[in-house]
């Protein structure tokens, strides 16, 4: 591609995650100059050097002020820049502004339908169904007359209650984006026993979370595969890559910490199938479980993924063949191209498994730190960092440690321990 194809710049929004870093590295790499936006004035990709940083509205606040900043920093930058959403929240956003936006920025737009279906279990799990895809059995909880849960009369356990979005609409808004891992700390809870179950439903509901609750997929974390991918405006995958979790974090219902590309040629079918048949637009990622040798769709992530990174590691630049093809400049088409097992390791939350810790930690693992330390060094790439580019991590540590002393030393002095993001 020529330089001048590569003059519309790139914008990775929000800038707070290693989703967002993952864009930025790659892109950079590639030669894209990348802006970074986040409302929060300290979000990470602010010292990275692969872009530079602006602030914008807060999505939560004023979804119509957000839109207004982003075109405020579009028409800055003179090419339409390419958008790179690192959240559901942000896709949807994009993609419900689709007539405002359409002719300033260039996005993988999606009818805000098909982006509803992406964002909201209880709509995409009839989809994936109707596609072929195991699912695991869902319900939707139903009040009795009292105000109480009733389950269902056909379920099994354990099960799992879970939120149905990352976030709530209410009245055409949004609200409590990530609010339920805020709350519970965990991505899903387990019951063991219907008293339990119920328990659990109503006191998510009086959270204020609309929850769903399915059978749990048992096995270890390292049954769980994924794989990232970019459809054209057709819903044809032009690259991908598949990879699988080693560690997660809370180790029941968490987020990866430390992941392996492998090739698994079962994974592009299915995604191949959902994607054609929703109509879907853009980078996304889709999770599944094996059980018994079977795959089980767990969720389709309609943006970016945490380990996209790994991805370009094992040589499918993912963003750059987003971002070749929605400038219009589509070269050959990618491949899965696994030249040899990656491993990525997110180290703010991967140290969690060392023994050393509190045991009592919900999610720590068994690791001894030499076991811990022989198996993250053969990661060939960190969740925020790198050698050229340490500044992103060693800020978030320097605050981390920053914090836990202020709030020993509030806590000690009687007052309240503060509250961060990061």
């Amino acid at each position: 591609m020529s330089p001048r194809s590569l003059r519309h710049p790139a914008i990775v929004v929000p800038a707070s995650s290693p989703n967002a870093y993952a864009v930025a590295r790659a892109l950079y790499a590639a030669g894209v100059p990348v802006v970074a936006l986040d409302h929060v004035r300290e979000a990470p990709l602010r010292y990275s050097r692969w872009c530079q940083f602006r602030l914008c509205h807060d999505p939560i606040d004023s979804e119509r002020s957000f839109v207004d900043s982003l075109l405020e920093t579009s028409a800055s930058l003179g090419e339409n820049p390419v958008l790179f959403p690192t959240q559901d929240l942000h896709t949807l956003i994009l993609c419900r502004n689709m007539e405002r936006l359409k002719d300033q920025v260039l996005f993988s737009f999606m009818s805000e339908e098909v982006a509803l279906n992406c964002v909201d279990k209880r709509r995409m799990y009839p989809v994936a169904q109707t596609c072929g895809l195991t699912v695991p059995e869902t319900f939707l909880p139903v009040c009795s007359g009292d105000g109480t849960s009733d389950p269902s009369s056909s379920y099994m356990f354990p099960c799992v209650v879970k939120p149905a979005a990352k976030f709530e609409m209410r009245n055409g808004r949004f609200c409590s984006n990530f609010g339920f891992y805020a709350v519970y700390q965990t991505k899903a809870l387990r019951c063991r026993d219907t008293r339990e179950l119920v328990r659990k439903i109503d006191d998510v509901r009086k959270a204020g979370f609309t929850a769903i609750f399915q059978e749990e997929i048992p096995g270890p974390t390292s049954n769980l595969w994924a794989i990232d991918f970019y459809c054209s405006r057709d819903s044809v995958i032009l690259g991908y890559h598949t990879g699988r979790k080693i560690r997660q974090y809370p180790s029941d219902f968490g987020t990866c910490t430390f992941g392996r590309s492998e090739k698994r040629e079962e994974l592009y079918s299915l995604c191949a199938t959902l994607t054609k048949a929703i109509g879907f637009h853009g980078i996304g990622n889709i999770e599944f479980k094996e059980r018994d040798g079977k795959l089980y769709f767990l969720e389709i992530n309609p943006r970016a993924w945490q380990w996209l990174q790994m991805a370009c590691a094992s040589g499918v630049n993912l963003p750059f063949v987003a971002y070749s093809d929605m400038i219009g400049a589509r070269g050959s088409t990618p491949h899965m191209e696994l030249r040899k097992p990656v491993f990525w390791v997110d180290l703010r939350r991967d140290t969690k498994h060392i023994r050393w810790r509190d045991r009592r930690v919900l999610g720590t693992g068994e690791l001894s730190f030499l076991r811990w330390l022989n198996s993250v060094r053969h990661a060939r790439v960190e969740a925020m960092s790198s050698l050229l580019d340490p500044l992103p991590l060693l800020v978030i540590v320097l605050r981390k440690f920053l914090r836990v002393a202020l709030s020993k030393i509030r806590i000690g002095a009687g007052g309240d321990s503060p509250v961060a993001r990061y």
